[in-house]
């Protein structure tokens, strides 16, 4: 099991890994957050969900990878328009999730890199979590 966040906003272009460094749960050190990879630690089914946010003005576009590839065409994306306030004038922040149910042999990879070009990635609000589900 693992569950990370960002601890400050990210802004990337395409295929880049999604490092979250803020670890808030890391069972068997799966996670590395040096590179934003989860190495499965055995063979199975895992679940694995996140949330990607960003604000008004910011768009977002991300997918889960299995070894380097796309793992199930997984993707979303995440658009915030300009000027998007709410009734107290602050900024609205914008949401999505989407979650994989992949099968894994013990040493895959999998992460969460961007599919579109200057994506924004809100700190505090983004986060990227999986448990192993069964063998």
């Amino acid at each position: 099991s693992f569950y990370v966040s960002l601890s400050h906003d990210l802004h990337l272009n395409t295929g880049v890994p999604v490092v979250f460094d803020d670890i808030r749960l890391n069972e068997n050190n799966c996670y590395n957050s040096g590179d934003g990879i989860i190495v499965a630690s055995m063979d199975g089914m895992y679940i694995f969900h996140w949330k990607i946010t960003t604000h008004s003005g910011g768009k977002a576009s991300v997918h889960i990878k299995k070894n380097g590839q796309d793992a199930g065409g997984m993707s979303l994306l995440v658009k915030s328009f300009s000027g998007d306030t709410n009734r107290d004038g602050e900024v609205n922040h914008n949401s999505a999730a989407d979650f994989a149910i992949l099968r894994l042999q013990r040493g895959d990879h999998v992460n969460i890199a961007t599919s579109l070009e200057n994506s924004f990635i809100h700190a505090g609000h983004s986060g990227f979590g999986g448990f192993y589900l069964r063998g």
